[in-house]
């Protein structure tokens, strides 16, 4: 028996709640700060932070039919998409590969566009405590964490095919957002991985389809470049309740 009548058994569910929290963590289901940040509040007696529900950009879900027909009348497209490259680069020049979370049985889709989570944002505080080789690590886990976040609620990433259908039910959700589908990414020879976005030119008049590297949708503001900070990033996502 220990101090203040700590049983070796309840140190011993302490020992396996840590090792949990710690496998959590390496998996990505736990972002690293957010876990810090509650094991300082734990010692210095304090409240633990709470984890945020996703707040809705738009407080209804679209509900939009999607054939899953693959792209193929281009000139169609490149009058809805106007920009240089936004079609041929990003549909035709580039292999797609859909997480395999993806059913692709046609069918109704109920869209939600969500802003991210703050605790899976990646801060200049993170950037700064993470050595070089680790940064690329530190994005792919707020990735992760979030698609599970997001199943647990019955929710997963759309993808490019079912990107386009809202884009062209729903255009106006693009003036004020760029929107991400991160149900698909395409992967370089260097292996570095790129999500498509969904975003307007011209002032709000014409919709772009673009192409960013996979950790553009986690960067705090002051980690973008200058040209993207004015932007609010957005998920796209499909409810599939479980």
């Amino acid at each position: 028996m220990t101090s203040r009548d700590v049983s070796d058994e309840q140190l011993g569910q302490l020992a396996r709640r840590y090792h949990d929290l710690f496998r959590r963590v390496r998996e990505g289901s736990v972002p690293i700060d957010v876990a810090l940040k509650g094991l300082q509040a734990l010692i210095e007696g304090g409240e633990l932070p709470t984890r945020e529900s996703p707040p809705l950009l738009e407080g209804k879900h679209y509900r939009i039919h999607v054939d899953y027909s693959k792209p193929t009348d281009f000139e169609a497209l490149e009058q809805m998409f106007s920009g240089k490259h936004s079609v041929s680069r990003v549909l035709k020049r580039l292999d797609w590969i859909d997480h395999e979370t993806i059913d692709e049985t046609p069918g109704e889709r109920d869209f939600l566009v969500v802003q991210v989570p703050s605790e899976f944002i990646v801060t200049r505080d993170v950037i700064d405590n993470t050595p070089l080789l680790r940064e690329a690590d530190i994005y792919q886990e707020r990735e992760e964490g979030l698609r599970k976040c997001f199943e647990c609620k019955g929710y997963r990433f759309a993808n490019l095919v079912e990107a386009i259908k809202f884009s062209q039910a729903q255009p106006h959700l693009q003036r004020a957002h760029r929107i991400f589908p991160l149900g698909t990414s395409v992967c370089d020879g260097n292996g570095q991985r790129s999500f498509m976005y969904l975003t307007m030119r011209n002032k709000g008049y014409d919709r772009a389809l673009r192409v960013t590297y996979a950790h553009e949708p986690f960067r705090d503001r002051s980690l973008r470049a200058i040209s993207m900070r004015k932007w609010n990033y957005a998920l796209l996502l499909i409810h599939e309740p479980v």
